[in-house]
């Protein structure tokens, strides 16, 4: 189980007091203590007109979860560090909010066009500094 008393644990419930000292209700909520599987990019939850609009198909502890979020008039994300990124459990709740042809989701919180665009001009030149990435590793360890 990771430790809820160490730093980000101990940070997060310093940001809740100080929201809490301006009115906010809060609620401190340990990913590690819930069982939960990774979004199964279904898009179910994204589909318009679909049968899950707005909610995740997939029915486990995190269900009632995100449905504090959608009620919830903000949040407070945490999560400890590895290896340069936010912890697996944390990654699993933010990536629920991705998908790839823009026109068959709804997408309020980002600009479907742009993030298209950007994917379309961008991605290839992180592929190639990717590519460079592993060549400069590989050379590095005298393979």
């Amino acid at each position: 189980m990771q430790a809820v008393e160490w730093n980000t644990g101990i940070l997060l419930k310093k940001a809740l007091e100080g929201a809490a000292s301006q009115g906010a209700e809060t609620e401190f909520i340990h990913l590690y203590d819930l069982n939960y599987k990774g979004c199964t990019s279904c898009f179910a939850c994204k589909m318009k007109d679909g049968k899950s609009y707005g909610k995740c198909a997939v029915r486990d502890e995190l269900t009632p979860i995100l449905r504090k979020i959608e009620e919830s008039d903000g949040i407070i994300l945490s999560s400890p560090v590895y290896f340069g990124t936010a912890s697996a459990e944390t990654l699993i709740v933010t990536d629920t909010y991705q998908f790839d042809d823009y026109s068959k989701y709804v997408a309020e919180l980002f600009d479907a066009d742009e993030k298209a665009k950007r994917r379309k001009e961008v991605f290839p030149t992180d592929c190639q500094k990717a590519f460079e990435m592993g060549a400069r590793i590989a050379q590095q360890s005298n393979i």
